[in-house]
Formats: structure tokens, C-alpha cells, sequence
């Protein structure tokens, strides 16, 4: 069974939950109540399971022009921004990436193509993962990420993805049909435009 299959069946029993006769059977047996905090109503409960279905649905990716699948290529931070569990809920332990600083050289499929495991950073750099999750996924715009991270706060997201971008780590794309996206530098272009600017600061103060 995949992932997917697990997380729908997951769904499911949440569902028959919200939905199910919740009278006794047996006379010793007492009827359950639906369970709900202040301000969660079953239909708010029933919105959030829509909601999270839809979310596993085939996510657009886009992937075309990018330079290289080997994740060393591209400009990735490292102890950008630490984070602690009372700042935002996070978890860098997904996908292709794998903390074991002994498991370099090993590769696994993402978008159809051998890539390298990207090891040695740390799992609770929030820097770091947004980068690694626009390798990982293709090009975002900005409302995708916040919805595909639906899990952290978003205008903690918003404010990283411009210091990333003041950094020169992410950058605003613009698709073929207008639409703007973040990608992230290789490393080469980032040296490149540090250069560059350093050339035009020296110009410009002769």
C-alpha cells in the first residue's frame, strides 16, 4: 500500500468518526457525544477533511529548464534559521532528505529522475528546508507554498521567503503563462551576482 493509499484510509476513518451512530449497543455501554473543543463545530470538522483530501491530490510541478538533479548544484542555506518547537510546528525528516551524515553517495527517484540523498544539515533549519522543498517540488508561487505547508504559520512563511530572497537564496520566476514563482540559485549564479555586485559597488565608488 502507498503513502497516498495509507493517508487515504487514514482519512477515512476520520470521516466514519464524524459520521458514524454514535448510540449504545449495549445496555452497559453509554452513548458517545462527538467530542469538539470550543469553537470546533462538526461541519467546521467536516470542512477540515475536505480540505485535507483535496490536499492530496497531485500537486502541480515544474521542474522544466532547471539546471541539474544533483542537489549540490544549487545554493541550499545551512543554520539559516533554527527553530524551536514553541516558534512553529516542524519536521524535516520527509522525502529525500536524510540527517544520517553516513548515507552520502546513496540516490532515490524524485520527479522521475535519480537524485542524490542531500545530507549533513540540520532538521530544524527552517532556511533549509524551504530550499530543499522547492528542489524537492519545482518552482512555488508563494500561496502554493503556504497552502502545501498549510502546518506553519504563514506569516512566519511570508517573512522567510524574503529574507531568502534578500539573501539571494530564492528568487521570483515568471512563468510562461505569468505566473510567479520562487526557484532557488545554484550555486554558480549566487557567486556570479555577489561578483557582479561587488564589481558595480567598486565602479560606482571610483
Amino acid at each position: 500500500m502507498s503513502s497516498k493509499e495509507v493517508q487515504e484510509k487514514q482519512l477515512g476513518k476520520l470521516y466514519e468518526s464524524l459520521n458514524s451512530d454514535k448510540t449504545a449497543i449495549i445496555p452497559e455501554d453509554k452513548a458517545k457525544k462527538l467530542i469538539t473543543s470550543s469553537g470546533v463545530t462538526p461541519e467546521k470538522m467536516a470542512d477540515y477533511l475536505t480540505t485535507m483530501a483535496s490536499d492530496l491530490m497531485p500537486r502541480k510541478i515544474r521542474d522544466e529548464g532547471r539546471e541539474s538533479t544533483d542537489v549540490e548544484v544549487y545554493a541550499i542555506p545551512a543554520n539559516y534559521f533554527g527553530i524551536t518547537d514553541n516558534m512553529v510546528n516542524f519536521n524535516l525528516n520527509e522525502g529525500f532528505f536524510a540527517p544520517d551524515n553516513h548515507a552520502k553517495g546513496e540516490e532515490v527517484k524524485i520527479l522521475g529522475k535519480e537524485i542524490k540523498v542531500f545530507n549533513g544539515y540540520s532538521t530544524s533549519d527552517m532556511g533549509t528546508f524551504l530550499c530543499l522543498y522547492l528542489f524537492q517540488h519545482g518552482r512555488k508561487t508563494v500561496d502554493e507554498l503556504v497552502k502545501e505547508l498549510g502546518s506553519y504559520d504563514k506569516t512566519f512563511l511570508n517573512l522567510l521567503v524574503n529574507r531568502l530572497q534578500d539573501d539571494d537564496f530564492i528568487r521570483v520566476h515568471t512563468e510562461e503563462d505569468g505566473t510567479e514563482t520562487l526557484e532557488i540559485f545554484t550555486k554558480k549564479e549566487r557567486e556570479d551576482l555577489s561578483e557582479r555586485r561587488l564589481k558595480a559597488l567598486g565602479q560606482k565608488d571610483n
